[in-house]
């Protein structure tokens, strides 16, 4: 690829080169905006649940092949509609164990026998906040009756956490072995009544779980055809719901029928709402109705818990502040499944049937198009694309250099640089001819003063993935993986939350505890916890969703491993150092005049350095072997006060590790005090107020660079011009590309690390040294044939624009119908125009891939070798 790229024939018509984030409207332009949306690609539909190191195995008796026996095969060469759609935009209902297909739902189609309509029709309670009890039943129900409830999580892990935090005797708990673990135990009203129905006299606790979605959409039977089905026809076709699994559906109905109480325990985000009412669709209408002291409507007696962690004392808060299953989130979750399953499919098998019988060297088996994932790609294009068209121009700078002391100092030219290189060089030049007087450097000023450095905001999910991917070297997609292993083994709390502060609820105090014993970091907390100068996290923002990303518990020297441990240990020192003091530099700035220059006579000299000691950097090979943070053990021994603590514990090598991303730059806003140019951390030699410098001229200069009189107590300078390049741009990184996904709105938290694993995965790009993005011969042509035709099918803010309506659904503000019919038009006549006009991306597949008539003949429709090849 590298430079040749636009000088070859590959290269689109110069109108398709430029890549602007140009500000689409939301109103039906067909070759002007789109509506995009994809599907979540990762819920547990087959669970095998090995994530906690310790835990005992759960033998499921269920037969199913995890391998989603279900699918059909359309087209031998392409794989099916569904794995096109799941493929779009994987969400985050996965077990981190296994690689699923995504079965998403809509919570209004029948199921097979015994599924009710009336399941999800109960009236709508807004969503509920954390915390905040919800009762829509009369407290007298049960009175002096045995009641039953039934507990459904999302996982079997998490279903295993409920009951042993509701029940922590396990002789008191008794564990059925059914195709997924059923966890029962009873309460009387003396001991622990449940909170719905206090004047129950005795409660059957039933705990069991699902394993992600339990039903997925697609189009019917006769719409699943690539050969006969016009794409176009898609956007106007039915959708059905399609169990994941029979057998869950059989499971859930057995353990809910005669219930009086269902618990729903799914993730407190939108994907979990939609599982929610999958659940209530198929067992809501098996549960006790009414009853003697009047129950009231089955959806009354529906209740959900919102939690954020799995360790006990999580688990009974939430059980002792139960709220309500919000419909609306669902709803948001239908629309855009329906969305995305009708455009990614019809963009996907339009354009794959078109090139496929063309090209015989494509390297990709379906030529995918995804709302979520094109726009990831397009980030990484535009990116090549200004590498290319670079051109490195020289520009010039003064360069002064002043040695006091026996110290070498380098200063700062306040014009910063000129592209004019005899304008410079004429001012060395009027410099060094100035006699009378000679030319000198003046010390116009000494500034002494402390400088705070944030405390880093709390950890939410874009910036875990961003840390994990610079700082440890670990891919987004394996970043949220291990993390989910972590949260479900208990050592972390819920990975994926776009909150950057920490609730006033948050206990700080015994978060900071559980970790005072860790030989790596356990002497500072302690410290920190006996001084008391903790204090809560700085800026952040409340999404309202879960608290960020924090340690539930100690972890040994031997319990963790690999990546876990690094991830781990990353999160660990994060929210150690968010709670800990400011860092304080002890920052000098000297400003230098040259008297003779005039107003293009100024520099500046600037360091800084922490405490009152020079604390010692990581030694080489701890920064190979693990580099993260320093050992605090060794930074307790060597500083005085805990800001210098904090500095070497967090802000030094935030800095080195995540580059950009960190806490200097916090929502585009500098901390107080940030307003000056960034220092060097340095020692520098006493500078005195008034002292004048003489600068060597060049013919008693030892060197070209700074000329420095003998003498190590003697001050001299020499100004020389330096001449420089600017320098080119490089691909984008897996960290920048997810801050560019994070501005546009390109995915949900979640979900950001599988469409950057999709276009890995599908050959669109490829990862390169220093996790760079590298797009490949398709990606490029992909994407410049999308922007030669309609350029908001490839950039972001229509994805924008719609991710904006979901909300409003979410929130109740807009009508689910409605969004989707609005979208449904804008995309159909979007793609007729792709259509009408897809020659301009044959052109370019036309100089980039072989004809098939020039490569060969099929011989195979498997999919796996497909053409012969000549020589």
């Amino acid at each position: 690829m590298g430079n040749s790229h636009l000088q070859d024939p590959i290269s689109p018509p110069p109108a398709a080169v430029p890549f602007h984030h140009g500000p689409p409207s939301w109103e039906p332009q067909p070759s002007q905006q789109e509506v995009l949306h994809e599907k979540d690609d990762n819920d547990a539909s087959n669970y095998n649940d090995n994530s906690h190191p310790n835990k005992k195995s759960i033998k499921s008796t269920t037969k199913h092949d995890p391998k989603r026996k279900g699918k059909k095969k359309q087209r031998s060469t392409t794989t099916s509609d569904n794995d096109i759609y799941n493929e779009e935009e994987p969400h985050h209902k996965t077990d981190p164990q296994t690689s699923n297909r995504n079965n998403n739902n809509k919570g209004k189609k029948e199921v097979g026998k015994g599924l009710s309509n009336k399941a999800v029709s109960g009236p709508h309670v807004p969503l509920i906040p954390p915390n905040q009890p919800q009762t829509t039943n009369d407290l007298n129900y049960g009175r002096g009756e045995r009641i039953t409830v039934l507990h459904v999580a999302e996982k079997p892990s998490i279903a295993l956490a409920i009951a042993k935090g509701l029940c922590p005797n396990d002789g008191q708990r008794d564990q059925v072995g059914r195709s997924l673990p059923v966890y029962e135990f009873s309460t009387s009203s003396s001991s622990e009544p449940f909170p719905k129905a206090p004047h129950a006299s005795k409660c059957l606790h039933r705990v069991t779980s699902v394993a992600g979605h339990v039903f997925s959409v697609d189009f019917p039977p006769q719409f699943q055809s690539w050969d006969s089905v016009d794409p176009a026809e898609l956007f106007t076709a039915p959708i059905v719901k399609k169990a994941n699994k029979g057998s869950m559906i059989k499971h859930l109905q057995d353990q809910a029928r005669g219930v009086h109480f269902i618990v729903l325990w799914m993730d407190c985000d939108r994907e979990g709402e939609n599982i929610n009412f999958e659940v209530l669709d198929c067992c809501m209408h098996l549960m006790v109705q009414g009853g003697s002291s009047g129950g009231g409507s089955a959806f009354d007696r529906v209740y959900r818990a919102h939690f954020s962690a799995i360790n006990p004392s999580d688990i009974c808060k939430a059980y002792h502040a139960l709220g309500k299953p919000d419909k609306n989130q669902s709803l948001s979750v239908d629309a855009r499944q329906e969305l995305d399953l009708k455009v990614g499919v019809a963009f996907s098998r339009f354009q794959t049937r078109f090139f496929q019988g063309r090209y015989g060297d494509l390297d990709s088996a379906v030529l995918s198009y995804g709302p979520c994932q094109t726009p990831t790609l397009g980030f990484c294009v535009k990116r090549h694309l200004e590498m290319e068209t670079f051109k490195p121009e020289p520009y010039w700078v003064l360069d002064l250099g002043v040695k006091k002391g026996g110290r070498m100092c380098r200063a700062t030219w306040a014009s910063g640089r000129s592209f004019h290189q005899p304008k410079v060089q004429g001012l060395v030049t009027r410099c060094m001819e100035a006699i009378d007087p000679p030319a000198s450097v003046l010390v116009n000023s000494v500034v002494i003063k402390n400088k705070k450095q944030g405390r880093p905001i709390p950890l939410n999910t874009v910036a875990l993935l961003k840390a994990c991917s610079k700082a440890l070297g670990i891919s987004p997609h394996s970043a949220l993986q291990n993390a989910e292993r972590l949260y479900l083994s208990g050592y972390l709390s819920y990975p994926r939350t776009e909150s950057s502060t920490y609730p006033k609820s948050f206990d700080i105090v015994g978060t900071l505890q559980s970790q005072a014993n860790d030989h790596r970091w356990g002497n500072y907390v302690s410290r920190l916890l006996r001084e008391g100068t903790h204090t809560k996290s700085r800026g952040g923002v409340d999404m309202g969703d879960h608290p960020p990303i924090t340690p539930c518990r100690s972890a040994g020297a031997h319990e963790l491993s690999g990546d876990m441990a690094r991830v781990y240990d990353l999160v660990v020192r994060h929210f150690i150092a968010s709670v800990s003091p400011d860092a304080v530099w002890r920052v000098t700035r000297v400003q230098l005049e040259i008297e003779t220059l005039g107003k293009e006579g100024h520099f500046t000299i600037s360091g800084k350095k922490v405490g009152t000691k020079t604390m010692r950097s990581p030694p080489e090979s701890r920064q190979k072997s693990h580099p993260i943070l320093l050992d605090l053990v060794d930074c307790v021994n060597l500083t005085e006060t805990l800001e210098e603590t904090m500095l070497a514990l967090f802000v030094r090598t935030y800095q080195w590790q995540y580059g950009d991303e960190g806490p200097k730059h916090i929502d585009g806003v500098r901390p107080s005090g940030e307003d000056e140019e960034d220092e060097e951390e340095r020692d520098l030699p006493e500078f005195i107020e008034g002292e004048v410098i003489s600068i060597a001229s060049p013919s008693t200069a030892p060197s070209s660079k700074v000329a420095v009189a003998p003498g190590a107590g003697v001050s001299r300078a020499t100004l020389d011009v330096k001449e420089r390049m600017t320098i080119r741009p490089t691909h984008l990184s897996e960290s920048e590309l997810i801050g560019e996904m994070e501005k546009y709105g390109i995915g949900t938290d979640a979900s950001i690390s599988t469409h950057i694993e999709n276009i890995l995965k599908r050959n669109y790009a490829q990862l390169i040294s220093g996790r760079k993005m590298c797009p490949s011969k398709l990606g490029l042509v992909l994407a410049q044939g999308y922007h030669s035709i309609d350029s908001s099918l490839v950039l972001p803010q229509i994805r924008s624009d719609i991710e904006d309506q979901c909300n409003k659904i979410a929130k109740g503000l807009a009508n689910k119908d409605d969004v989707i019919k609005r979208a449904i038009e804008v995309f159909q006549g979007k793609f007729d125009y792709f259509v009408k006009n897809i020659n301009k991306m044959d052109v370019l597949f036309g100089s980039s891939f072989a004809k098939l008539q020039d490569v060969g003949t099929p011989f195979t429709r498997c999919g796996i070798s497909r053409y012969v090849y000549f020589a």
